[in-house]
């Protein structure tokens, strides 16, 4: 009888050649021994069958052979039934459409290939069917993640546009000129514009929905883009405006363009899915959103037709506008704009005051048509009330926080409704208007008054640019206004002002602080607000950033902070001792031309209209030569019409300036025009970047 080890090597042998392996290592026939348990039998040799003769018949038997990956194992049944199975031993899993059985796990787990008897069971380990389905899965599940991102994209591109579309509905730039026919004409081929990109828009948004429910065709993708969108578009605008009846897929189906930019596609079927994207298109678009925006570009005709025609109507522009808007005092309250035209200051002082500020805006316009405007522009907002007639009048015995105007420039008026507004201010309160140029230098006792009131109350005046009111259509030249009127302190606490004001460490008079708790009318986060008193009651008096007084708060509701002007000075401490440890260096070993020495700052100040400063940093010296680089700058003290800057060391911009040939005294020539010499120390003056840089 065969030796089991003999007839083991035999059939080995049979899977060797079978599978064109070379001859396995002595410790795969121990695999084999150890799967039958060496049990004596006999294999049929004419076979490479591992059935063995005289087995026990309750006893699986295994063999396994090496193959890309892992290993082919293969078994014979206790009632001779021959399997094979393939594991992955880098995957840790079986590779076959289905595992062994479980009652195989003796004989496998005898060959000692590391293969886990979990792996047997079916709830465990997936099988090669389970992982063609968790593919499918997977594949099903990034497809809808990118359409997830082309529904996104689609509809970020439909909502970028809508600024476009505003503006053109607005009239676009025409629609910001002074009136004539032939800019009344460009303003509605503007609008007719706007509508078609409207149109687009929601096309865009119907694909976006089509994608979404996953219920797009094979032409959707060609309606996914801008450019697509308008195509189509204007086909089928072309086509409804034709008086032919010819049905949208023919019409498509006969245009070279299309042919010409998708080659052999069934533009009839493309032409069908189109038609069927507009009806949603126009089923979704918001009509009351279109209505408004015709309302606004109906109310911007009307607007542009009235200057000119309406005594010292003049539009604010809109940067000008806000810009008023932000000087108003907090936290808004009454705001009065006495001549409110219309409303380029009242939308500025809705869009610039921050929605948690509580204010009412009484609005004022003595003609009757741009009233109209007003009313029709702000009909859904709660916070305006719109009058019509004259301001005094309309405003008699009230008084206001804040006042905001542009009044007509004609006859002195400007003046004139500035002082009379004045009066209305309540103390704490911020007045801004323009006037006209004329009033701060005209002889007449209406602008001399005028002037007296400017110098009595400390009023800021600013000379505005000459091409300010452009937009407008106007060439007037005028002045901005801001006045603030003081604050009136109590009787109760000027009593206190006299008796309990007392010297805080941690609340000094000047220190900045910020609100942590809200108190009154003064709301948490103000981070700019200073110190002006403080007294024993652990209340603070607050100087806002705006220059008002007579707010007063608990200590416990603040909270000490750093000020800009503190930052800025504890910076030049440190920025100064990093430079002047740089003048500690031995001047023997460093010292170039001119006594320079690495770390050295050298500054330029230059320019024609306005005064620039730039530093440089000296970072290697040669013979006669020396190497610099620019560094930036850092403001670090404002004042009217200059601005004090210092370099920020270290902090390089731009590339090596190299071999730059110092005078004796320390000179360095940047350019023809320009020269840098060694820095004292001190902040140097530029001009303010509002002035020209």
């Amino acid at each position: 009888m065969t030796s089991p080890r003999d007839a083991i090597s035999r059939a080995v042998d049979g899977v060797l050649a079978r599978f064109q392996l070379n001859r396995l290592t002595p410790i795969y026939v121990d695999y084999a021994l150890r799967g039958i348990g060496e049990a004596p039998g006999t294999v049929d040799s004419k076979t490479d069958s591992e059935t063995v003769e005289g087995a026990p018949s309750a006893r699986w038997m295994a063999l396994a052979a090496p193959q890309v990956g892992g290993f082919q194992i293969r078994l014979t049944a206790p009632d001779g039934k021959r399997l094979r199975y393939a594991w992955n031993a880098r995957q840790q899993r079986w590779a076959t459409a289905d595992r062994p059985p479980l009652a195989a796990w003796t004989a496998i787990n005898a060959l000692n290939l590391g293969i886990p008897q979990s792996s047997l069971t079916e709830s465990l380990v997936p099988t090669r069917a389970e992982v063609a389905e968790d593919r499918a899965t997977a594949k099903r599940a990034q497809r809808d993640a990118e359409f997830a991102t082309r529904v996104a994209d689609l509809r970020a591109t439909a909502d970028k546009m809508q600024s476009e579309i505003d503006h053109l509905l607005g009239g676009g730039g025409s629609g910001q000129q002074r009136y004539t026919a032939r800019r009344a004409a460009m303003a509605d081929n503007n609008r007719d514009k706007g509508k078609a990109l409207q149109q687009v828009q929601a096309i865009l948004r119907a694909v976006a929905d089509v994608y979404e429910d996953n219920t797009q065709t094979p032409y959707t993708s060609i309606f996914a883009t801008k450019a697509g969108a308008e195509r189509w578009r204007g086909i089928y605008t072309w086509w409804k405006s034709r008086p032919e009846n010819q049905a949208f897929a023919d019409f498509a189906a006969d245009r070279g363009s299309l042919r010409e930019v998708y080659g052999n596609m069934d533009l009839r079927a493309a032409a069908r899915e189109f038609e069927a994207l507009w009806s949603i298109a126009q089923h979704d678009a918001d009509e009351a959103q279109i209505a408004k925006k015709d309302t606004a570009g109906r109310l911007k005709q009307q607007e542009q037709r009235l200057v000119g025609r309406v005594d010292g109507f003049v539009p604010t522009p809109v940067d000008l506008a806000r810009r008023m808007a932000a000087q108003l005092a907090y936290p808004g309250g009454a705001i009065l704009e006495p001549s409110a035209g219309s409303g380029r200051l009242v939308q500025a002082v809705l869009d610039e005051l921050p929605a948690k500020w509580e204010y009412q805006i009484t609005a004022v316009e003595k003609n009757a048509e741009l009233a109209q405007i007003l009313r029709l522009r702000f009909a859904d907002d709660s916070r305006l009330m719109v009058i019509h007639g004259d301001f005094q009048d309309a405003t008699q015995g009230q008084t206001f926080d804040n006042i905001i105007m542009n009044p007509p420039y004609e006859h002195g008026l400007d003046g004139i409704h500035v002082r009379a507004c004045w009066d209305k201010l309540n103390p704490g309160g911020v007045l801004v208007a323009l006037v006209g140029h004329g009033v701060m230098f005209r002889e007449n006792s209406r602008d001399r008054a005028f002037r007296e009131w400017v110098e009595d109350n400390s009023v800021s005046v600013r000379e505005l640019p000459e091409n300010t009111f452009k937009e407008s259509g106007v060439g007037v030249r005028a002045d901005m206004v801001v006045a603030k009127k003081p604050a009136k302190l109590t009787a109760i606490r000027e009593d206190a002002q006299k008796d309990d004001r007392i010297s805080d460490p941690e609340f000094p008079v000047g220190a900045t602080v910020e609100i942590i708790q809200p108190h009154g009318r003064l709301h948490e986060g103000i981070k700019d607000a200073e110190v002006f008193e403080v007294y024993n009651d652990g209340t603070v008096q607050l100087k806002l950033s705006n220059g008002q007084t007579g707010w007063f708060i608990p200590r416990s509701k603040l909270r000490r902070t750093e000020s800009e002007k503190e930052a800025n000075e504890r910076w030049i401490r440190e920025n100064m001792a990093k430079y002047r440890a740089t003048e500690q260096v031995e001047p023997e070993q460093y010292a170039g031309p001119g006594r320079l020495k690495v770390g050295d700052i050298l500054s330029s100040s230059w320019g024609y209209d306005q005064i620039n400063v730039d530093f440089y940093q000296v970072v290697n010296t040669k013979n006669k030569t020396v190497d610099i680089r620019r560094v930036s700058s850092r403001v670090v003290r404002s004042e009217r019409g200059a601005e004090y800057v210092a370099p920020e060391i270290d902090n390089f911009i731009g590339d090596v300036i190299p071999n730059k040939r110092p005078s004796a005294d320390g000179h360095v020539k940047i350019s023809t025009t320009r020269s840098a010499s060694l820095w004292n120390g001190k902040p140097v003056y530029q001009t303010p970047g509002s002035w020209g840089h």
